[in-house]
C-alpha cells in the first residue's frame, strides 16, 4: 500500500467517524424535542388520575403515598432523560471539533429560547406535580 493510498484510507476513515458523530449530534438534538409530546401525554394521564372515582379506587393513605411517589418519578426521569441527551450532544460536539480540528464546534451552543424549552417544560411540569 502506497503512502498516498494510506492517506486516502485515513481520510475516508475520518469522514466515516465524522458521519457517525454528526448523526449522534442530530439524534440527540431531535430526541430532546421529541420529549415535549410525552409531557402532554403525561399531563393527560394526570388529569385521568385526578378524576378517579372513589368507588374505583379508595383513596387510602397508602394509595396517596404510592401516587405521590409515582408522580414524582415522572419529572425525575424526564430531567434525567434531558440530561443524558445534553451529554450526548456535548460529546458529539467535542468529537466533531476533534476530528475537524475546528474548535468552534465545541463552543457553538444555541442560546435561543427554543433550546431551553424542554428544560422549561420539565420545570413547569415538576412544579405542577409537586403542588
Amino acid at each position: 500500500m502506497t503512502h498516498e493510498e494510506k492517506q486516502q484510507l485515513e481520510r475516508e476513515l475520518t469522514m466515516a467517524r465524522l458521519e457517525v458523530y454528526f448523526k449522534l449530534l442530530e439524534n440527540s438534538v431531535w430526541e430532546r424535542y421529541k420529549t415535549l409530546p410525552t409531557v402532554s401525554a403525561l399531563a393527560a394521564t394526570l388529569l385521568i388520575v385526578a378524576t378517579f372515582n372513589e368507588e374505583l379506587l379508595p383513596v387510602t393513605p397508602f394509595v396517596k403515598i404510592l401516587l405521590a411517589i409515582l408522580l414524582l418519578l415522572i419529572p425525575a426521569s424526564f430531567v434525567a432523560f434531558l440530561h443524558s441527551l445534553h451529554k450526548a450532544e456535548v460529546h458529539s460536539r467535542e468529537k466533531i471539533a476533534e476530528i475537524t480540528e475546528d474548535k468552534d464546534w465545541k463552543n457553538e451552543v444555541g442560546l435561543g429560547l427554543i433550546n431551553y424549552t424542554p428544560w422549561i417544560m420539565a420545570a413547569i411540569f415538576s412544579i405542577i406535580i409537586v403542588i
